[in-house]
């Protein structure tokens, strides 16, 4: 399961009664630490943290952020990555079940605050071995490439 620093989201489900809304467990070594809610349509992130887990979060998103600047630092954005990420492994996994060995993602603008998960600016592509890998680099003009090629990939720590 995705996780960064030891924190993942656990049980995105769909908000009942809405369209693009979701909500999160949010999970700190296994035991829960609040939720989010993610409004899809404007890109917003409602965050809810137990107050005795506020301050370790805060923590493990600060190595975070240390080893990956972001442009923007706040724990929005740091739910808003865990997400991608969270999303980039089930892409990755049905890849592995249509018998793909690769996930490549292109991002062809670098990353701020405002996430586009439509992917209009990224690119997702199941990739066979690592020279067609090559091939696909060469051809690329990404800003950004990462490349997935075991469910280990999704456990990230700083």
């Amino acid at each position: 399961m995705a996780m960064i620093n030891g924190i993942r989201l656990r049980a995105r489900r769909k908000v009942p009664g809405t369209v693009y809304q979701s909500r999160s467990t949010i999970e700190i070594d296994g035991e829960k630490a609040g939720h989010s809610l993610f409004d899809q349509s404007s890109n917003l992130v409602s965050i809810h943290i137990i107050e005795k887990k506020k301050a370790m979060l805060g923590e493990r998103i600060q190595d975070y952020f240390m080893a990956n600047p972001p442009i923007v630092e706040s724990i929005e954005v740091f739910i808003l990555e865990l997400q991608e990420l969270s999303n980039h492994e089930k892409t990755f996994k049905r890849c592995i079940k249509d018998g793909y060995t690769l996930l490549a993602i292109f991002r062809y603008r670098k990353r701020h605050w405002v996430y586009d998960f439509k992917y209009k600016r990224t690119e997702c592509i199941a990739i066979q071995d690592e020279a067609t890998l090559s091939e696909c680099i060469k051809m690329k003009l990404a800003v950004e490439i990462s490349v997935y090629r075991s469910t280990e990939d999704f456990c990230i720590k700083c």
